[in-house]
């Protein structure tokens, strides 16, 4: 059994689609991938996420989920893709992070039925960000 999909060429961006624990939407936190390897999101720039709103709001209304949706979408002649959900962080939030956002901060206010700090869900925009990775001795003979 064979699965064919259509192959699209164009711009991938990854997004974080923020809900409270009530599964009502709160933010999305968007980001353009410049470099990807294995996968996974090596270099990417933060963006204003007012352009992708609507998007995150129709998903974020439909799927109702708690906590964090890490979306990958691509843009080709001028509409998005949607290429994959994971109702959970992704790989990608690290970059949200870096950029000023906390969203396992708001997690654990709302856990608490404590207001959140709205800078939590929101991250600074421009911001490139790289993944890097080093090999590290774990265990092994000494002396060699």
């Amino acid at each position: 059994t064979y699965i064919f999909q259509e192959f699209i060429e164009g711009q991938e961006f990854g997004f974080d689609i923020v809900n409270d624990l009530d599964g009502c939407y709160r933010a999305v936190l968007a980001r353009r991938k410049i470099a990807m390897r294995g996968g996974e999101t090596d270099i990417a720039e933060t963006l204003d996420p007012t352009e992708y709103s609507s998007l995150a709001k129709d998903l974020s209304r439909a799927l109702q989920h708690q906590g964090v949706m890490d979306v990958d979408a691509i843009e080709h002649k001028g509409r998005m893709f949607v290429l994959d959900l994971n109702i959970r962080f992704g790989g990608g939030y690290g970059f949200s992070h870096l950029s000023g956002a906390d969203v396992p901060a708001a997690l654990i206010r709302w856990a608490e039925g404590k207001p959140i700090r709205a800078h939590w869900l929101a991250a600074q925009t421009g911001i490139t960000g790289g993944r890097i990775s080093q090999i590290l001795r774990i265990h092994g003979r000494e002396g060699r």
